[in-house]
């Protein structure tokens, strides 16, 4: 997911905060659009597994983002845990882009495993996406 949408707060809080405004303005004067757009209105919607990574030298997407939807999928999820469909991949060292190649190597596991099991019914990704 190439970012979590046009979230108020990360209009606020991106490092690219005045290009963000000049696209699509500010949430006051086109609050439809803000609330259309932005995923965590429509959360309880999401039925298809979902996995979220992100680096936590984002200042693009401002890893708060990630982890507010993160928390919204969590905290809808009425099954058990072990159940969830959704993962969390978070790379600490890492910014807008996967860059180490150590981390490279974490994020393909981490993509394919989640792929494998979530499209072709393979077995868990839990081993490539550690709790």
């Amino acid at each position: 997911m190439p970012g979590c949408g046009p979230c108020p707060s990360e209009d606020r809080t991106t490092d690219a905060a005045a290009s963000k405004m000049r696209v699509h303005g500010h949430e006051d004067e086109d609050p439809d659009w803000y609330r259309a757009f932005s995923p965590h209105h429509e959360v309880d919607a999401i039925t298809t597994p979902m996995l979220i990574t992100h680096g936590n030298r984002d200042y693009r997407v401002p890893v708060s983002e990630a982890l507010r939807l993160w928390w919204d999928l969590v905290s809808t999820w009425d099954g058990e845990v072990e159940d969830m469909p959704h993962r969390f991949l978070q790379l600490t060292s890492e910014n807008h882009w996967v860059l180490t190649p150590s981390n490279a190597v974490v994020w393909n596991r981490a993509v394919l495993a989640f792929c494998k099991q979530d499209v072709l019914g393979g077995p868990s990704a839990d081993e490539a996406i550690t709790w």
